[in-house]
């Protein structure tokens, strides 16, 4: 029964962004991780690692644009075929969601000289917010939360730049 269901899944979705299924590691990969995979040195992964606290270590691996991307193609699949995914793992679920609303920023700041609202796959930026926290069960409170610090941050950082 899974199996037929991915065969039809994969014979009638029409993809939002096609370029993310090519798997071509320059199109979702920073340049810094690609070239530390490829020297394979323990010298080149200390580059680009950081330790914000101690035992937390970070790196960056995908692409801002590719982020944005997958994640409006994600919101896309959710919505076809009425699919909600549970992400254990509550930082990687606040982080995905994040992500997504950097990406609604950063359509609506681009759009900002029109008097149009951006839509996003058909959806106003209020409906692809609220449907991704549901299609990945982040509760009201905290996605609401991580708008609105989202925001807060992005205005304030205008404002400094324009001071």
């Amino acid at each position: 029964k899974h199996k037929e269901y991915r065969q039809y899944i994969i014979s009638s979705y029409q993809p939002l962004h096609k370029q993310i299924y090519d798997m071509h590691p320059t199109t979702f990969f920073v340049p810094s991780f690609i070239k530390t995979i490829t020297e394979n040195t323990e010298e080149s992964l200390r580059s680009i690692i950081s330790e914000p606290s101690p035992g937390v270590y970070t790196f960056e691996m995908l692409q801002p644009d590719f982020c944005a991307l997958l994640s409006s193609e994600f919101r896309r699949i959710c919505k076809a075929s009425g699919a909600r995914v549970h992400i254990d793992i509550a930082n990687t679920r606040n982080s995905l969601y994040r992500a997504s609303v950097d990406f609604v920023l950063n359509s609506c700041s681009s759009s900002a000289s029109t008097s149009t609202i951006p839509q996003i796959d058909d959806e106003d930026p209020h409906q692809f917010l609220s449907g991704l926290a549901n299609s990945i069960a982040l509760q009201n409170i905290r996605a609401t939360r991580i708008v609105y610090i989202a925001v807060v941050a992005r205005t304030r950082s205008w404002f400094l730049q324009a001071w």
